[in-house]
């Protein structure tokens, strides 16, 4: 009789442990393919963002370079669109991830503030505008980074932004480090 209860005692533990074990296994199991979903169109929307920016600088430089007969001068950062923060992102080790995310939009508005600070500092348009394309690179190279981070969070594939001659990054870099004209 001793047996049968402590065999039946043994089967409640293992079941209490085994039993929340399973279930959240299966959870995440369940769950996993709609947390990278919604990771990669975190990751697409920075890289996006990123590619704006490039473009933006780029044709900054066109303009500066033509005298003005074509591109379009910066005035100020880019606005960042809406990237969505989910709950799958605090999990873990992505908590880190989701903490750059979720503060990236005030990165952003911190950055344009520069930029507006240095026409309010010195009320020279060319040298607001310099600090505009420096302070656009900067943010398109961090939304690279934390698009990066979530590639490698969440196990996606790896993107690199180049297309023919053009490289986001290099494009970006180039102007983040160098005092623009």
């Amino acid at each position: 009789m001793l047996d049968f209860i402590t065999i039946i005692v043994t089967s409640s533990v293992v079941a209490s442990i085994v039993g929340p074990v399973v279930n959240e296994v299966l959870m995440v199991r369940r769950n996993w393919p709609s947390e990278r979903l919604a990771a990669l169109n975190a990751a697409v929307g920075l890289e996006g963002y990123a590619l704006h920016c490039a473009d933006k600088v780029a044709d900054h430089r066109t303009a500066i370079d033509s005298a003005g007969a074509a591109g379009d001068l910066i005035s100020g950062v880019p606005e960042l669109p809406e990237i969505p923060v989910v709950a799958a992102f605090v999990k873990r080790e992505r908590a880190r991830v989701a903490d750059r995310l979720a503060s990236f939009p005030q990165d952003v508005r911190q950055a344009d503030q520069a930029a507006a600070f240095w026409w309010d500092l010195v009320s020279d348009m060319d040298s607001a505008r310099n600090e505009a394309v420096k302070q656009t690179a900067c943010v398109g190279l961090q939304a690279l980074e934390l698009a990066r981070s979530l590639r490698e969070a969440f196990t996606l594939p790896r993107r690199d932004l180049v297309f023919g001659e053009y490289n986001v990054r290099t494009t970006l870099e180039r102007e983040a480090s160098v005092n623009v004209d």
